[in-house]
């Protein structure tokens, strides 16, 4: 994420402030907290946001588990609970107010399709599984969307509420495989026509991160009854041949000097 926002503007006694000045503060601090989170703690997946897919009776089901993750404009998007998916509706659209370019084809210039995910209880959705190789072609891709609405107009006695204000939601939504592809080497532009085994093996040589490979201890299936043999099989294990706690020194045995 690169910074857009270099200037903020500094307010003066009995200054007139208009909605540009307000929102110009905004939009700078709103910047340097996402690029804090974008370029230092880093973009994806902190923490939970696993899926799993299980069938039965013709019926799907996409399990989503709670967690957390830092979208790719700096973004906190969050799963408090864990949802269970078994509906869709084709198809979604983005907010006309903000737009999001990476799901903009850039040889059609329309949007990729995409299909909205919904839990049980939501009307005027298709089940799951229906037809049968819907999710064949499918990912799942978590979107927040910002959707700017409008608020009520000034009545004759008030105006408080006048102006708009963005909402946030995450969107859980499907999108073909090829077209996730795309958007993936489009943003790392790595060229067109590749298949996701060739965008993995592409950003895999231009990362070039060393193999690393730990000595593991299995616990579990080693039976150790004390907290010494836990510690001495981890030391076993990653090749220490000794060990004291580091405020521990051997001790000296002085001897006695007597002077004239």
């Amino acid at each position: 994420m690169r910074p857009t926002q270099a200037t903020y503007p500094v307010f003066e006694a009995n200054q007139v402030l208009t909605n540009a000045h307000l929102n110009q503060v905004f939009t700078y601090l709103d910047e340097q907290e996402r690029l804090t989170r974008a370029n230092l703690i880093g973009i994806g997946i902190v923490c939970g946001l696993e899926i799993q897919l299980t069938s039965t009776a013709g019926a799907a089901v996409i399990h989503l588990t709670k967690g957390c993750g830092i979208t790719s404009e700096g973004y906190l998007m969050v799963e408090p609970d864990e949802v269970h998916l078994v509906a869709y509706r084709a198809e979604y659209t983005l907010p006309k107010e903000l737009e999001y370019r990476p799901f903009i084809d850039p040889a059609s210039k329309a949007q990729y399709p995409l299909w909205e995910l919904f839990p049980a209880g939501e009307p005027n959705t298709t089940v799951l599984g229906t037809p049968a190789d819907f999710l064949a072609d499918k990912a799942v891709l978590l979107f927040l969307e910002l959707k700017k609405e409008g608020l009520r107009n000034c009545s004759p006695n008030n105006c408080d509420d006048r102006g708009a204000e963005v909402k946030a939601t995450v969107r859980r939504l499907l999108i073909r495989v090829a077209d996730l592809t795309n958007i993936v080497a489009a943003a790392n532009k790595l060229g067109a026509g590749l298949t996701p085994t060739d965008v993995h093996s592409v950003l895999q040589a231009r990362l070039a991160l060393p193999d690393l490979r730990l000595p593991r201890y299995d616990v579990p299936n080693t039976g150790p009854v004390t907290s010494q043999q836990v510690l001495g099989a981890f030391l076993t294990c990653s090749g220490a041949r000794s060990w004291r706690k580091p405020w521990a020194r051997p001790s000296r045995r002085r001897t006695p000097r007597f002077g004239l």
